[in-house]
């Protein structure tokens, strides 16, 4: 990419913890590969992709068009997070079923 703001991808990974599991979510704009969102909890309900998308939001001059891709997990199927898509007028991209390769730019195991 070469200008930010025009396809971001977004993904939820899990950490081990001394006390317990921790869900990190983010955003990641492909012109330079920046997190420009970012959320943690320690559950992975919609609400913490939903906050890292609305802080990218927030923290960029993202206009309508920008391309969000995803895996096809719940928590970015669901009617909030596309709300958010829809409200922004974002285009709402999906990986093919089963393929993790689809997200591999945010895996943290480095698959990219």
């Amino acid at each position: 990419m070469k200008k930010p703001n025009q396809k971001w991808v977004s993904d939820i990974t899990y950490i081990a913890t001394d006390e317990g599991w921790l869900y990190p979510a983010g955003v990641m704009d492909l012109c330079g590969r920046a997190i420009v969102g970012f959320a943690m909890a320690e559950h992975m309900k919609k609400s913490i992709v939903i906050d890292a998308l609305n802080q990218a939001i927030g923290r960029t001059d993202a206009k309508q068009g920008v391309l969000v891709h995803s895996d096809r997990g719940i928590q970015y199927a669901s009617k909030e997070y596309q709300a958010v898509l829809k409200k922004n007028q974002f285009i709402c991209s999906m990986s093919r079923k089963g393929n993790c390769y689809d997200t591999a730019p945010m895996d943290p195991s480095g698959v990219s």
